[in-house]
Formats: C-alpha cells, structure tokens, sequence
C-alpha cells in the first residue's frame, strides 16, 4: 500500500467521508424525520426499500442533502417506525477534482512530511534481490489536523 493511499485512508476515517466515490448500502430505523447516512457526501440515492413490504419508495418522493448526509421526505412526513426497516442504497464521496482543496492540501502535507527526512516514517529492507518499503504514518502531524477539522463529520 502507497504513502498516500495510507494517508488517504487515514483521512477518511478521521473524517467519516469517503474521498473516493463509492456505492453504499445502509439499514435504518424508521419513526425520524430524516435517514441520516453514516458517509458523505451524498452523490446520489440509488434506491430506497422498506423492508417489512420490499416496496420501494418513489425517488420523486423523497430528497437529500448532500453535505449532511439526510435524507427526507418531500412531503415533510417522518419515515415508517419500524426497527431496520428501511435499506438506503447511495453513492458517496468526492471525484478525483472535486475533494475540497483544503483536504487535499492536508494530504498532501502529510505525505510530505511522511516522505521527508529524517521521520523515520519510510522503512525498508533487503534480503538478496528481494527489498520491501514499508511506511509508518504514526500520529496525524497539528497542521494537518487544523486544515482537516472544519470538514470532520460527527457520527452518533
């Protein structure tokens, strides 16, 4: 695994948000006004199913916001009470030109000073013709933090 796939992984854990695009399915409870997905940001809703009847609801019927996460009814109703009853499948993350440049900037500082000397972060060995590098990405450095916080999504 990269340098930066590492960090890429990091952050996204750190942030509870995809920064590559990814097909999701999540299982909510109803009895709320809004299903709120566990990542963002949402690009779109795939289908919505509830599980006691296997109907699906009708995309015109319902609406999401991307950044956070909900989605609602059009018609301001709280979802069906019921426990799991509904399956959310959705597309979340970022393309490759749309992540936010202050996370990019966070990346690409940590790689940075992953990749400088002396971390000690970069390691390697050789035995014969066989070598391997491997990289400990430790702690997440201050600035990086500082630029990565105003995006971090909090999840109950």
């Amino acid at each position: 695994m990269t340098i930066a796939t590492q960090v890429t992984k990091a952050v996204e854990s750190y942030l509870n948000t995809k920064l590559t695009i990814t097909t999701t399915t999540e299982y909510f409870d109803g009895g709320f006004e809004d299903l709120i997905v566990r990542k963002t940001p949402i690009v779109s809703v795939t289908s919505i199913e509830d599980m006691s009847s296997s109907a699906t609801v009708t995309a015109t019927t319902y609406g999401f916001y991307t950044a956070q996460g909900f989605i609602y009814y059009k018609n301001e109703e709280e979802w069906d009470e019921g426990r799991q009853k509904w399956k959310v499948i959705y597309t979340c993350g970022y393309t490759s030109t749309a992540i936010p440049a202050d996370i990019q900037l966070a990346m690409d500082k940590w790689v940075a000073f992953l990749t400088a000397e002396p971390t000690g972060a970069v390691q390697s060995w050789s035995l014969g013709d066989y070598s391997e590098t491997f990289v400990d990405i430790g702690n997440m450095p201050r600035q990086v933090k500082a630029l990565l916080d105003p995006y971090k999504r909090r999840t109950f």
